[in-house]
């Protein structure tokens, strides 16, 4: 598939700035300026860590230490010379109870993560060459791939296989797929729904071997990442199913559940007004499904459009389980 072609050599010129540096605590400092100061095997480096970067050392020095991350929001208002005296006075303890190497991330010049060793490396461009070789082994085929993310960092891939038709117009089934590389989230494959022609995504809870923490053998990881994309695909038809009847239940108090949902999630009015007309005056489950998908992608972006479509695929499963757990 050209397009997920393009998006493999996309993250493989990213690749091309991106070096992996294991340095004990003894060898890594911080000088006056906040900069991280390390031995690497190329020698002396200095690296300008990310606010996510400092979050990590923050959270491993503190409670390596104390108990406790350091406080992140204080640390990173005091000067940057204090904050580095602070963590080079920790740095040596913390070496002394917990002797696992630092595992810094880089990006050019730029410290992206500041993990330990015992985080298994799997490149965004693996994941993408997982799926790759998926289509070609006819495991699943690729029809589209709708707003595909790839960053340094993380890739966001919605994948429609299969086009159906129904009664309430065409849906797209298909995986979501993704995988972030500093330590944010999971590598993860996910049953997924794309409605007609529109931008309206649904995306759904998996199964627990569909999503993977990144420590333990690489090979296991690939290989059940490679396992778990069939899978997605397959979940995806039941949940087309279960949307299709979700059609069907009422929701006589819709505009109490949006106003519940709108104060729990703290939705602004902007988002709380989309959900209500993306549900196309529907009062069922299926019409506040499709209203929150709809808010998802005309009000959001990023991480946070993507956790909405999971709302809505969150959201159809807790009512599913009600039904069924009635009719027990």
């Amino acid at each position: 598939m050209a397009i997920l072609d393009e998006l493999i050599e996309k993250s493989k010129d990213f690749d091309s700035h991106k070096d992996d540096h294991e340095v004990a605590a003894a060898e890594l400092n911080f000088n006056p300026g906040g900069d991280i100061v390390m031995a690497t095997k190329y020698g002396p480096m200095n690296l300008q860590p990310t606010e996510h970067a400092l979050s990590q050392v923050f959270d491993r020095l503190g409670n390596a230490t104390y108990g406790s991350a350091l406080p992140q929001k204080h640390m990173l208002s005091i000067p940057r010379e204090l904050m580095a005296y602070d963590l080079n006075y920790l740095m040596p303890s913390m070496g002394k109870k917990n002797r696992v190497p630092w595992l810094v991330r880089c990006y050019d010049s730029t410290a992206r993560a500041c993990l330990t060793t015992e985080y298994t490396v799997l490149q965004n461009t693996q994941v993408m060459e997982t799926v790759a070789e998926a289509v070609r082994n006819r495991v699943f085929s690729a029809q589209e791939i709708h707003s595909p993310t790839v960053t340094p960092d993380q890739i966001n891939l919605k994948i429609t296989t299969v086009n159906v038709n129904t009664d309430d117009g065409p849906y797209g089934i298909g995986a979501y797929v993704r995988n972030d590389e500093i330590g944010r989230g999971r590598v993860e494959m996910r049953p997924y729904l794309k409605r007609g022609k529109c931008d309206n995504t649904i995306i759904f809870p998996g199964d627990a071997d569909m999503s993977h923490v990144h420590r333990g053998s690489l090979r296991r990881i690939m290989y059940e990442t490679y396992s778990a994309l069939q899978h997605a695909f397959h979940l995806s038809q039941t949940w087309l199913q279960t949307l299709l009847d979700a059609e069907m239940e009422q929701l006589p108090k819709m505009d109490e559940m949006i106003d519940q949902m709108s104060k729990k999630y703290a939705w602004s009015i902007d988002i709380r007004q989309a959900v209500a007309f993306g549900s196309e005056g529907r009062d069922t489950v299926a019409g506040l499904v499709h209203g929150i998908t709809y808010a998802a992608h005309t009000q959001l972006q990023g991480d946070d459009q993507i956790d909405m479509e999971c709302l809505a695929g969150q959201f159809l499963r807790s009512m599913t389980t009600k039904r069924e757990a009635l009719r027990q």
